[in-house]
């Protein structure tokens, strides 16, 4: 060996050592935004996403920058350089980040690199940064929620959900398996005998399965959370002639579920206030072959009167703070406020009241959100039975016993993250009398 020859656990700690000080630079562009930009993973991905760097080095970036979101209190008054030592050490076990970890010398003796459970971080993190921090359950959930939402154990909540996908031609599940394979990926059952869960055949490796032909050429399955794909499953819509409404359709995903579920002789109509998410849903539904049973129009200003008791099931899947996407979405965590959960209440109680008219006389009106926060959820469905009257009552639910799901209250559920790895949802139904 000559005398300039570098050994590769050196040169391996010299590349652990570069991609840190990039990562401290990567976090001095972020760490401003990070209560503010509600696009904060945009930015995420174009900080991370530079041309000078390599696949490997971006998935990287990426998962640093999202763990110092996630643990965004603790971490906010580090200098850029620790704080991205420290994301490193909290950051999940990916490929990338394993590689780092063994390769870097600073991380190696750092305080955090023997750690415990999360309390035990938060005591090592409290001593570097000399300051008392907020407590673990503080982090995990804003005090404001607490006593208005539900729990989620930290090491859920913390942690990014599975991707679930909904398969709408079962024919072609070997080919999606087959596509999943060649991508180091699995493809498992869940409750539901349509959804499945994509797994990684290397626990945190990275794969895009809708760059694969059995999604982009044979639209054999859409990308849809599982507690998504519940509500409609608890809903239980029997098949039928029926016309439904969903009227905050977005780009659709529940639109395509429920148009599956009714089957071939109903119709659904989908409005949005955005074009661009219409357009988006007559894309989804030409390619998994359902868009003989969708017919959509931007959200009207006002209702048409011959439109009322028209539909036989209104869908309110209704704008929403979103806390319950913070696992994936943990920005929002430090984003949401008590005030701006008031805001989208009143706005959802008004969407309820415009749209109820449009049910039928024993028809069904579904009120849902992606919110853990009660103030969006039940008080929406108290005030709006408050102000209805008697001419709706709080229906069944038939398909969630089946699921393993309680209703608190009739008619209305909670999908936990803690009970199936998912996102957090609410969904209520209501019976207009006949």
């Amino acid at each position: 060996m000559s005398a300039c020859a570098v050994s590769a656990p050196e040169r391996d700690s010299r590349v652990a050592a570069n991609q840190l000080r990039t990562a401290s630079t990567l976090l001095q562009s972020l760490a401003p935004h990070v209560a503010t930009d509600v696009n904060l993973p945009s930015r995420v991905k174009e900080l991370s996403g530079e041309r000078r760097f390599n696949s490997s080095t971006r998935r990287l970036y990426r998962e640093l920058l999202f763990t110092y979101v996630r643990f965004y209190p603790w971490l906010a008054s580090l200098s850029s350089s620790a704080a991205a030592e420290c994301s490193a050490l909290l950051a999940p076990h990916t490929p990338e980040v394993v590689r780092l970890l063994q390769s870097s010398a600073e991380l190696s003796g750092h305080a955090l690199a023997h750690r415990g459970d999360l309390e035990d971080t938060r005591r090592a993190l409290q001593h570097l940064v000399g300051d008392s921090l907020c407590s673990v359950a503080d982090l995990v959930t804003p005090p404001w929620l607490q006593s208005s939402g539900q729990a989620v154990p930290p090491d859920v909540a913390l942690t990014r959900p599975p991707l679930y996908i909904r398969v709408y031609k079962r024919s072609l599940l070997p080919a999606i398996e087959a596509d999943a394979h060649s991508l180091g990926a699995r493809v498992e059952p869940t409750v539901l005998g349509d959804a499945f869960r994509v797994s990684p055949l290397v626990p945190g490796a990275t794969f895009d399965l809708t760059a694969t032909d059995s999604f982009a050429r044979a639209g054999a399955f859409e990308v849809q959370d599982l507690g998504s794909q519940m509500l409609l499953e608890a809903l239980a819509p029997p098949p039928g002639p029926q016309r439904w409404l969903d009227a905050c359709a977005g780009a659709g995903g529940k639109t395509l579920q429920l148009a599956a579920m009714l089957g071939p002789s109903a119709q659904v109509h989908a409005e949005d206030v955005r074009r661009s998410a219409l357009e988006q849903l007559a894309v989804r539904a030409a390619r998994c072959g359902l868009a003989d049973r969708i017919t959509t129009a931007p959200s009207p200003s006002t209702i048409d009167a011959a439109l009322h008791g028209f539909f036989d099931g209104v869908l309110v899947d209704a704008p929403c703070t979103g806390s319950g996407t913070w696992r994936r979405s943990p920005h929002l965590r430090w984003q949401i406020t008590p005030e701006r959960v008031q805001a989208a209440a009143e706005i959802q109680l008004q969407l309820l009241m415009k749209n109820a008219p449009r049910v039928k006389p024993g028809g069904l009106l579904v009120y849902s959100t992606c919110s853990q926060a009660s103030t969006e959820n039940e008080a929406v469905v108290r005030a709006f039975l408050q102000h209805a009257g008697s001419t709706f009552e709080r229906a069944n639910l038939p398909g969630s016993h089946a699921l393993g799901l309680l209703q608190p209250e009739q008619g209305q559920l909670v999908v936990s993250p803690s009970q199936h790895n998912t996102d957090a949802f609410y969904i209520a139904a209501l019976r207009r009398a006949g």
